[in-house]
């Protein structure tokens, strides 16, 4: 965990996000970020596609993570879920539905501590969903860090945004998890 803090902090350091004012409007992107790399994750799962899904699950502890860092947060670890007594089919997304639904509803405009816990629960949940299932999650984490480092910021073409957006520049390489999908390939089939 810490490795990702750090690398967390490397991204919001390089892209500015720090000095940017933390307004009403800025957390309402964050929140729909959240929102989008939630629901193209859940997508991934119900086309039974193992690259996008681990991607998107990275993604969503990026955006979990970075809204803890830009908040002045960390993960508070909960020992919330037992994901070994889960299955793969719709029991992660029930799970994480649940959890994302709640960060929605904490006051986002005071940042309290339910926020913070929720987001804590979120980013604890997705690491053992992972791990449970084989994928070498830092090996993932570093294949997506490694290319949101290598986006440029401003407003991504086509999505409203409070201007604290990054995208990918022309020639862009995205992550690649080939061969760390752990056994989703094998249960997706």
């Amino acid at each position: 965990m810490e490795q990702f803090k750090q690398d967390i902090a490397e991204f919001v350091k390089k892209f500015k996000f720090d000095t940017d004012e933390m307004t009403r409007s800025h957390k309402d992107f964050r929140q729909s970020l959240l929102k989008e790399e939630f629901e193209e994750t859940r997508q991934a799962l119900i086309d039974l596609d193992a690259e996008e899904y681990v991607d998107g699950c990275i993604d969503m502890l990026v955006v979990s993570l970075g809204n803890l860092n830009l908040y002045g947060s960390h993960p508070k670890s909960t020992h919330l879920v037992d994901l070994h007594s889960t299955t793969l089919d719709q029991s992660f997304i029930r799970i994480a539905s649940k959890t994302y639904k709640a960060v929605q509803s904490a006051n986002i405009g005071k940042f309290d501590s339910e926020y913070v816990q929720q987001l804590s629960n979120l980013v604890e949940i997705i690491i053992e969903h992972l791990h449970y299932y084989n994928v070498d999650v830092v090996k993932a984490w570093n294949e997506v860090h490694r290319a949101n480092m290598s986006k440029v910021r401003g407003c991504k073409p086509g999505r409203a945004s409070s201007g604290a957006d990054v995208y990918k520049p022309e020639g862009w390489v995205g992550p690649s998890h080939v061969g760390n999908h752990g056994d989703f390939a094998e249960i997706m089939g």
